[in-house]
């Protein structure tokens, strides 16, 4: 091409290796010291590095017929670009890469299609346009990259990896990278060293690999620091292993097909003003493997949120594994995982810690494994919202004290009768039937407190509490029966000495006769109580033969005292009524009328 006519040495240099296959370097340049990087002073790069842009594009399209070019492509180290590299709609037929380079004006490859960019440790202060760009292979962004200005990817499809480990975005007015709708064949690297200042979009990303943010850090004071809405990742998302977020990272619809780990992770809710701050949002995550929020064994730190954690509505087919995780957000809800599926375990071990609410209202997990609630109280959550959360097993504490606490720490202050029946129901599966009905006696206590019952419906509950343990302590109501008969034994007795019990005067004579000892005396008072007690199809050992009750006009014609006639009156008859009341309740008990679950 005339008008790029002359070229600089190093110009030639860069169409020379072109192609021959090789690298234009600037310490190829005689008499040029080595480049220091791409982070120098613009002023300090010399003339000798600079390379046009409309050269870089004449070679990559290859439009200049006398410039042929090797199939390894375009390779240009620690330049200068001058101009705008501008390939918008264009067919860049061979790789190009760039690294270590200063390219002042804004990189353009909207609709373009390429075979591979390497813009490795270059410095774009304008940022890139590449919205639709179409490239067969990798697109690297990484190892010293950095961008102050919007990186914007949207819609591209990729054949090979985007590789961005070590880069570095920057764009405190908005977006730093968006990737929204890209579509990857292979793997997405945002880890080892990357650094993004401003919010990293991946919304409606289609993953075939793994998205890997391990070790990168994202802050964005003003929005999200990582939306992911949507994402499809056929393997696993790394938010772990050095992550650090300051601002909220989105995740909800997304589908994964291998893991979520995010082991030694650290997520913080953002500055920004929303009317739902949170650290880190999965809702609906449809994950086919599990969800880790753990401590990593080989770190220091744990899994650690400063903000809600939310997982509504996730459909997890492996384990969620909160083992050494601190979760904080008080007063509010730490971690939010109401309407979860968890078909494997739910681990809350090793340390696990939650300032804040634990919201599990709705969720199913296949097995409980809590036992850092109860290791320390430190450790447990101030609050648990428990109605409707179902789970097959219990491999933590089954001890019904325990396990109490654990449901008192209900954050609606209104009954919620179902935690306490899956609490018993579990118990009652795993063998643990004296712990299952301590539970179940205290949901029927709960209710009585805290239940909307009306006076009398409070007057029955209380009545069956103390008398037959709503049905779990039939003990209760032999050992009322006990009482009222050796009281009454004591009232007959008494009742006898005053003449207000005698003995009957058409009984049989040998009755008669025994009646006159003492110890006879008191056995008949015993039998007279027990008559009165039990009901008489139940047992009727024919008092009316050994002692009566003669009335008032008939203990007076007898010179007898008749004061306490009435008293007496009064308490054989509570005496018969409660022995009723006692014995109804037990048959009912006994035979499942009083429902007991």
């Amino acid at each position: 091409m005339p008008e790029l006519q002359p070229l600089s040495p190093f110009e030639q240099q860069v169409v020379d290796a072109a192609r021959d296959g090789g690298v234009a370097r600037v310490s190829n340049v005689a008499g040029l010291s080595p480049a220091e990087g791409a982070y120098n002073d613009p002023l300090k790069w010399l003339k000798d590095r600079q390379v046009r842009a409309a050269l870089i594009y004449a070679l990559a399209t290859k439009s200049n017929p006398y410039w042929p070019v090797h199939a390894k492509g375009v390779r240009v180290e620690d330049a200068l670009i001058v101009g705008a590299l501008d390939f918008e709609a264009a067919n860049v037929k061979c790789p190009l890469s760039l690294q270590r380079c200063w390219i002042p004006e804004r990189i353009i490859f909207t609709h373009a299609s390429v075979r591979s960019i390497d813009l490795s440790g270059s410095f774009v202060p304008m940022g890139i346009d590449a919205d639709g760009v179409r490239a067969d292979h990798d697109v690297l962004l990484a190892e010293g990259f950095l961008a102050n200005g919007k990186v914007s990817l949207g819609n591209a499809t990729l054949g090979g990896d985007l590789l961005c480990h070590g880069g570095s975005f920057v764009n405190d007015a908005g977006e730093a990278l968006n990737a929204d709708g890209v579509d990857v064949r292979g793997n997405i690297s945002l880890g080892s060293g990357f650094r993004a200042k401003g919010e990293v979009r991946l919304l409606g990303a289609n993953i075939r690999g793994v998205l890997s943010c391990n070790a990168g850090s994202f802050e964005n004071t003003t929005d999200d620091a990582l939306s992911a809405d949507g994402v499809d990742v056929k393997g696993t998302i790394f938010l772990g292993s050095g992550f650090s977020a300051r601002g909220g990272v989105r995740l909800p619809d997304a589908k994964v097909g291998g893991n979520l780990v995010c082991n030694a992770g650290s997520f913080e809710e953002g500055s920004f003003k929303k009317a739902n701050k949170y650290a880190l949002s999965a809702d609906r995550i449809d994950i086919k493997g599990g969800v880790f929020l753990n401590k990593d064994r080989c770190a220091k730190e744990g899994f650690s949120a400063k903000g809600e954690v939310r997982l509504t509505g996730a459909q997890i087919g492996g384990d969620l594994g909160c083992n050494g995780g601190i979760f904080k957000n008080e007063p509010g809800v730490a971690l939010k995982a109401n309407g979860i599926h968890v078909a494997g375990g739910l681990f809350m071990e090793e340390g696990f810690s939650a300032i804040g609410t634990v919201d599990l209202q709705d969720a199913h997990v296949g097995a409980l494994r809590d036992g850092a609630l109860f290791d320390d109280e430190s450790n447990a959550p101030a609050k648990l919202a428990l109605d409707g959360f179902t789970y097959n097993a219990i491999h933590g504490p089954t001890d019904a004290c325990k396990r109490l606490k654990w449901l008192q720490r209900e954050s609606d202050a209104r009954f919620r009768p179902q935690p306490y029946e899956q609490l018993a129901g579990v118990l009652r599966r795993m063998g643990h039937e004296r712990d299952a009905r301590r539970i179940s006696f205290e949901k029927q206590v709960a209710l009585r407190k805290r239940g909307r019952l009306g006076l009398a419906g409070w007057l029955w509950s209380a009545l069956l509490c103390v008398t037959i343990g709503y049905g779990y302590r039939l003990w209760l109501a032999f050992a009322w029966a006990i009482g009222l008969l050796l009281l009454g034994t004591v009232v007959a007795h008494y009742a006898h000495g005053l003449g207000n019990l005698r003995t009957d005067p058409d009984a049989p004579a040998s009755v008669q006769t025994a009646g006159g000892g003492e110890l006879d005396e008191y056995l008949h008072a015993v039998f007279y109580s027990l008559n009165a007690t039990l009901p008489s199809p139940i047992a009727n050992f024919s008092n009316e033969a050994l002692w009566g009750r003669g009335l008032p006009w008939q203990l007076r014609e007898q010179g007898q005292n008749d004061r306490w006639y009435w008293f007496f009156e009064a308490w054989f008859l509570l005496q018969r009524l409660l022995g009723w009341l006692l014995a109804g309740l037990m048959i009912a008990a006994a035979g499942g009328l009083i429902k007991k679950e």
